[in-house]
């Protein structure tokens, strides 16, 4: 997709906006209305909305920290506290765009809950294959009891289980989206059904042994820019624990680096009360994979309507079942041509830049998916990395 040069956002503190002739016009620059920090809170009006809507391209090219006019952008940002607003409304935008780069439901499960008002995640609707499979091996070992009936000797179907997934071994994502998560399995003609949901929110403490919690993340993979970006947003003030066996102890933003993009993370529990909105999610699987029906959770609307070719390439290296990796790859080079050779660099590129399977050498012996793969991506020269198969 296209994208015109922008030019650079005028935004300031005292909200006063001098456009040039590349400089979005002013009623797309002004700054959100708060987030709030309470019930009934207000939200960022239709205008607002719509600065985003017009502006995702150039916000795409900032978060690669690439353009100058971005620069002159953060230049702004450095003024701005945590107790203004638009400094927690620009880390949502943050979260939720890195995200969509990322391919890691964590920011985006953050974004939401910053910006929301408590209504139900939607966008969150097709669960990734690498987390349906990790489910789908470890859930009758890792469920901590059924919310009907406890500690179960047996697993009855249609059951509501409690999943705690912290041990699952590659499954970061997973485990600081969801935390712990309810879990309903069930089986008619051969068919299984599994349905993830629960409510996303952050309490004080761990529900299954009482301890203080510490939201975040461990070995969080920053780039330079963002983490950059986060040092300068974050919150600074020092929160303390208002309950329980910790109550007074202090919690604070923490970022130590690990190494050069690697990160342990800390958000404060008081912050994330203060300015989220708690809220449910639901979204399922099953044993039968419907072609269209896939391909359709991955076509955008609105200011970008098309298949979102990079998150769908993304999602397709975790099924492990190759013919419906092709059938996916048939249909779209039936139905979405052009989209689908773009999904097959981002498939092939994808692979060949995991060192642990799924991985491009994966694909030997394959010969139907390589072949079609092949005619799909023509006179890309993403080709010549199949012919080192």
């Amino acid at each position: 997709m296209g994208c015109r040069v922008p030019g650079p956002l005028c935004i300031s503190r005292s909200n006063s906006v001098t456009p040039d002739k590349q400089t979005l016009v002013r009623a797309r620059s002004l700054p959100p209305g708060p987030t709030g920090r309470a019930a009934g809170r207000s939200q960022p009006d239709e205008s607002h909305n719509e600065f985003w809507g017009d502006v995702k391209e150039e916000l795409n090219e900032f978060l690669e920290g690439v353009k100058e006019e971005a620069n002159e952008f953060w230049e702004g940002v450095k003024e701005w506290t945590v107790e203004e607003p638009l400094a927690i409304w620009t880390l949502a935008k943050l979260f939720d765009q890195w995200g969509e780069i990322s391919h890691e439901w964590f920011w985006r499960f953050l974004a939401h809950y910053l910006t929301g008002d408590g209504e139900e995640f939607k966008e969150f609707k097709t669960v990734p294959f690498e987390w349906q499979n990790a489910i789908r091996k470890n859930w009758r070992t890792s469920q901590v009891f059924a919310v009907q009936n406890k500690y179960p000797t047996r697993y009855p179907k249609g059951k509501k289980f409690r999943i705690k997934p912290y041990d699952w071994k590659g499954l970061d994502d997973l485990t600081r989206s969801l935390g712990h998560f309810d879990l309903t399995y069930s089986k008619k003609d051969k068919k299984e059904t599994y349905v993830i949901e629960d409510r996303y929110e952050f309490n004080y403490y761990d529900e299954m042994n009482g301890s203080l919690s510490e939201h975040g993340g461990k070995n969080v993979k920053l780039p330079k820019w963002l983490s950059e970006q986060l040092l300068r947003l974050m919150p600074r003030n020092e929160y303390k624990v208002p309950e329980g066996t910790d109550k007074g102890k202090v919690q604070k933003f923490t970022m130590k680096q690990k190494d050069e993009d690697t990160w342990d993370i800390i958000l404060p529990t008081g912050w994330l009360q203060e300015n989220g909105k708690p809220f449910q999610f639901r979204a399922e699987f099953s044993s039968t994979f419907h072609i269209e029906d896939y391909i359709g959770t991955f076509d955008e609307s609105g200011f970008f309507a098309g298949l979102d070719e990079d998150d769908l390439a993304h999602d397709l290296m975790f099924l492990r079942n190759s013919n419906s990796v092709r059938k996916v790859f048939e249909s779209l080079q039936k139905n979405h041509a052009s989209e689908g050779k773009e999904v097959a660099e981002h498939y092939i590129l994808g692979l060949a830049a995991r060192q642990s399977s799924p991985k491009l050498s994966d694909l030997k012996g394959k010969t139907n998916l390589v072949d079609l793969l092949k005619s799909v991506l023509k006179d890309s020269p993403v080709v010549q990395k199949l012919s080192q198969l």
